[in-house]
């Protein structure tokens, strides 16, 4: 499963949440000063992520995604439909219940960014001048 654009390598299935130093100094810095991720991937292709800000407001996100689980790093490609249609692609890595993800915006593109490349591996996002700061560890939940 996941080969060819087919949802959900088993790897991925579940539900997830990142906090704390596991979140991406990108999210957990302002402007976004994110504190907690939930992230729920289905084996019917569909995700769900929550994030809460230090405000406490939360937000919800949406769609359906497709994995290349044959690729180390793993592949990911995230059709978001709520709140908006966004294209995210990237790549992630499961670790017995660790989860190492990173991905960046491709639909609407975004001024001076690119998506992380398999072959560079994690910290690749914009051609890796962003170092760490676009990877995200999550840790699965029961």
């Amino acid at each position: 499963p996941g080969l060819g654009g087919t949802p959900a390598a088993p790897g991925i299935v579940g539900r997830w949440l990142s906090e704390g130093a596991d979140l991406a100094p990108l999210l957990a810095d302002p402007p976004a000063s994110i504190r907690r991720i939930e992230a729920t991937f289905g084996g019917d292709g569909r995700f769900r992520v929550v994030l809460t800000n230090d405000d406490l407001q939360s937000f919800e996100l949406s769609g359906t995604y497709t994995t290349d689980p044959a690729r180390d790093p793993a592949t990911i490609t995230l059709s978001q439909a709520q709140p908006e249609a966004v294209r995210s692609t990237g790549i992630y890595r499961v670790d017995g219940d660790v989860l190492t993800y990173e991905v960046a915006q491709t639909d609407p593109p975004l001024a001076g960014v690119t998506p992380p490349d398999a072959a560079a591996g994690f910290g690749s996002t914009n051609n890796g001048a962003l170092g760490e700061a676009n990877v995200q560890t999550y840790r699965r939940q029961p």
